[in-house]
Formats: C-alpha cells, structure tokens, sequence
C-alpha cells in the first residue's frame, strides 16, 4: 500500500505515528485562508506537493497548482 500521510513520507512513518499514539493532524498554520467560519482550519499537511504527477493523473497544472491534496 502506499499513499501520502501527514508527517510521513511514507505507511511505515504513518503507522509509527499512530501505534505511538501522534496525532498528524494540527491546527493553525495553513496552507490557505479561512474566510467562512464552517471551515475548520485543522488539517493533515502533505509534504513534497510539487512531487504530485498532474500529467499521469491528467489534471491541468494550473489546477493542479491550487487543488488541495
């Protein structure tokens, strides 16, 4: 299995977080604004986003420049 996980470059980090009881989820800093009081502002940050293949998936990279993983 493979995926991309908050805090971990891959499922072994991920299930190390979790067996050690880490949450990967935070709040505050942000990779956008706010602006509707409905919209949590807790999130699972993806790192390497400029690593995401917008050609094989066929997504437009101007799209794929503003989509949220």
């Amino acid at each position: 299995m493979s995926g991309l996980y908050p805090q971990s470059r891959n499922i072994k980090e991920f299930s190390d977080l979790l067996y050690n009881k880490v949450n990967p989820v935070t709040a505050g800093e942000s990779r956008w604004e706010f602006k509707h009081p409905e919209v949590t502002n807790i999130t699972g940050k993806v790192s390497d986003l400029d690593r995401f293949d917008a050609q094989f998936f066929k997504v437009h990279y101007r799209q794929a420049n503003i989509m949220d993983p």
